[in-house]
């Protein structure tokens, strides 16, 4: 028995001892005396033996009975999770099944265009929608893949020298387009002795692509700011700012879990597999580094990633999530 048990098993064997020897004398010396005889040590005595006994087995009974309501009460907590998780997965496979299909009838039904029309006036605009479905395709596809990776601990990162200012201005040239179709304005800040960085050059793009195109996709006719700086921890900070749709507050909590997706009535209106800001931030784990957001709905959104620069003398070692 543990001590809490055993004080409260003398405590109940005081109070029942109390009120048998109050009862005891009520009916042999005040209702009724000279009827039985009038004997407290033997009550005391069989209350002493019986009491502490029985109180010790329904203690551990009732403990038992919490202990089995406990775990009944954990397993349907991992039952209603499971069931949210499975549920994710389910929604997440139905709207993929529509995400691949679509660009793959694009690039289908073009290349009919092109077999039919050969030479014709309409054949590179043809030949440029292939492409870009196909592109859209195979990153929806490396991001299924890459999440898929990270989760089993497969995904192996190759660090080396990278230059951080070229890179920033890679990711700036790669989203322009689609900043324009949407009427966006971008603002640059990188600062000019950034420097370099000892870390996975295309896992470090993919991560801030991630950000930047996110960006231009979820504001129209706005302002995406793009920055990268050094903080006072030495380590580099890469940050985009718009003034877009934003994230409603309850959204955040689960904005980096896979399968979920922050608002479906906005987000369905931009192809995806959603699953970009959790691989984002899986590499930004793996890598040493983290993400950040603060969002308004309404107000746009700013987020933020910060990874270290790496002792520049290790050796090219590989990772996994």
């Amino acid at each position: 028995m543990t001590k809490a048990q055993i004080i409260r098993t003398v405590a109940l064997t005081a109070i029942i001892l109390a009120v048998a020897l109050a009862v005891d004398y009520l009916i042999n010396v005040v209702i009724a005396p000279g009827v039985t005889p009038y004997t407290p040590l033997v009550t005391a005595a069989i209350v002493l033996l019986v009491a502490p006994v029985a109180i010790a087995y329904l203690l551990r009974q009732n403990e038992k009975m919490q202990r089995a309501q406990g775990a009944l009460a954990d397993e349907r907590l991992a039952r209603l999770a499971a069931d949210g998780a499975n549920a994710a997965k389910t929604q997440f496979l139905a709207r993929m099944s529509h995400e691949l299909r679509t660009p793959l009838n694009a690039i289908i039904g073009y290349a009919e265009i092109i077999e039919e029309d050969e030479g014709g006036p309409t054949s590179a605009a043809d030949a440029r929608r292939i492409q870009t479905s196909a592109h859209h395709l195979l990153g929806m596809i490396n991001d299924i893949l890459d999440h898929v990776k990270l989760e089993a601990g497969e995904l192996r990162l190759m660090p080396g020298h990278t230059p951080l200012r070229p890179l920033f201005m890679d990711v700036v040239d790669t989203i322009r387009p689609l900043a324009a179709e949407q009427g966006n304005v971008i603002e640059l800040d990188c600062d000019e002795n950034i420097g370099s960085a000892w870390i996975d050059q295309q896992r470090l793009r993919q991560c801030m692509l991630n950000l930047a195109s996110n960006a231009a996709k979820f504001t129209k006719n706005g302002r995406i700011a793009l920055r990268m700086s050094e903080n006072a921890d030495g380590a580099v900070v890469f940050e985009t700012n718009d003034t877009g749709v934003g994230i409603a507050e309850p959204a955040l909590s689960h904005l980096f879990r896979p399968f979920t997706q922050a608002d479906g009535s906005i987000t369905r209106a931009q192809d995806g597999a959603g699953l970009g800001l959790a691989v984002t931030k899986q590499l930004m784990d793996a890598m040493g580094g983290s993400i950040s957001v603060k969002s308004t709905a309404g107000h746009g959104s700013t987020f933020t990633l910060t990874f270290p620069r790496t002792d520049l003398r290790s050796n090219v070692v590989s990772f996994a999530a």
